[in-house]
């Protein structure tokens, strides 16, 4: 099954968006990680540590796949992520 990575960064100087939508995020992060199709996840920080995007590796059976899951994503739907970037993943094999 093909593996997608999503990076999305955060609007700059609007850390209200994420917090409103954080326990959603992570509600539905933990759901899919416990259904196998969320491998990785984790927030993109600053200089400073502050959160500024997220990085999260995907398994979907296919692009289309993953763009219906994504419609359910509290980041996505409360605009926290301002900029998305979607890309297939395959990992090393001796991964």
């Amino acid at each position: 099954m093909p593996h997608f990575l999503v990076i999305g960064r955060d609007h700059a100087n609007e850390p209200e968006r994420r917090a409103r939508a954080r326990d959603a995020h992570l509600a539905l992060a933990e759901k899919l990680h416990a259904e196998g199709t969320l491998i990785h996840a984790g927030a993109l920080l600053d200089e400073a540590g502050a959160m500024t995007g997220s990085v999260v590796l995907y398994q979907a059976a296919s692009r289309e796949a993953l763009d219906a899951l994504l419609k359910d994503e509290p980041y996505i739907r409360e605009e926290v992520w301002a900029e998305v970037e979607i890309t297939e993943y395959r990992a090393a094999p001796f991964l």
